[in-house]
């Protein structure tokens, strides 16, 4: 199932003691565009309070309602280490999110393949690790200039993969959406907030249009 992200952050967790929390955002490898981590706002008590959880804890949601079940308990979710949303995550709390779950501790190579992640101290930050939310906004530069910005992420919960980039072509005001495959990015510059395609500004004009629903195979 391909969903757009916010559509995903309308969606709540179904424990197996109950509903609980809220997906806020995601976290995806720019290499391999495949999604780290979803990040859980745990409400309540907890308000603002981050965690994260592997998109492999969740299952394919309800048809009939905007919730993930997902295969914790509440408990385990409210005592998950949290995470500081304004920092990177760093390998440590990689290793403290595994420990705590039980779960491999692992990233994505470049070809999207799992790979162990050593078990040492370090305190650096992975450099491929981002936040879906953040690159809503950024612009878009292609081959011969500036087009419109990056209005949304569809993601394929199936595999939790990043499928296409949705990018309003409008500069000033609301222009036409069209979708955008990952492939087609040459470079994410996160200090200036833009992604360089490999497409001329015609070509991205005239990409397959978005209205909301996620393009055919």
């Amino acid at each position: 199932m391909i969903l757009s992200l916010e559509t995903l952050q309308s969606h709540h967790l179904r424990t197996v003691d109950g509903p609980f929390g809220k997906i806020a955002d995601l976290y995806f490898d720019d290499h391999a565009w495949i999604v780290r981590y979803v990040v859980v706002d745990t409400g309540g008590w907890l308000t603002g309070r981050a965690v994260l959880i592997a998109p492999s804890a969740l299952t394919e949601p309800d048809d009939n309602a905007p919730e993930f079940p997902v295969a914790l308990t509440r408990e385990q979710i409210e005592n998950a280490p949290g995470i500081d949303e304004a920092r990177p995550v760093d390998r440590q709390q990689e290793l403290g999110l595994a420990d705590h779950f039980g779960w491999p501790a692992w990233r994505h190579s470049a070809e999207g393949l799992p790979l162990e992640v050593a078990r040492k101290q370090s305190a650096e930050g992975d450099p491929n690790l981002r936040s879906a939310a953040d690159v809503v906004g950024y612009g878009i530069a292609a081959a011969d200039g500036e087009i419109g910005s990056v209005s949304g992420l569809l993601i394929e919960t199936a595999d939790w993969s990043v499928r296409f980039l949705t990018v309003d072509t409008g500069k000033w005001l609301s222009g036409r959406q069209v979708v955008l495959a990952p492939d087609r990015v040459k470079h994410i510059n996160w200090a200036e907030r833009r992604v360089e395609i490999d497409l001329s500004t015609e070509q991205i004009r005239n990409s397959p249009p978005y209205q909301g629903e996620p393009p055919g195979p």
